[in-house]
């Protein structure tokens, strides 16, 4: 039983944090695209500056979950490794 409990959180407490993460990352990494083909296609500065702001926005997203995820892989490996 409790070898069941310990998968179960495995797989609620790590694996689904684990996939709403990386589906964070592929959401920036998306967006940066976007705002590049958007930048590729503008003349005017003003809305260049604009997509330039969204992709800094993106990155910032993109780095914080890209931290998030490096910090829940070490804990799951610090403790798997306790076990």
């Amino acid at each position: 039983m409790a070898s069941i409990r310990g998968k179960l959180h495995d797989l609620v407490e790590v694996h689904d944090t684990e996939t709403a993460l990386a589906t964070n990352l592929r959401g920036a990494v998306n967006g940066i695209a976007i705002a590049t083909r958007n930048m590729a296609l503008l003349a005017d500065e003003k809305e260049v500056a604009n997509e330039q702001a969204s992709i800094a926005t993106q990155e910032a997203v993109y780095t914080e979950n890209y931290q998030a995820l490096g910090r829940l892989s070490n804990a799951f490996a610090a403790l798997r490794l306790a076990t």
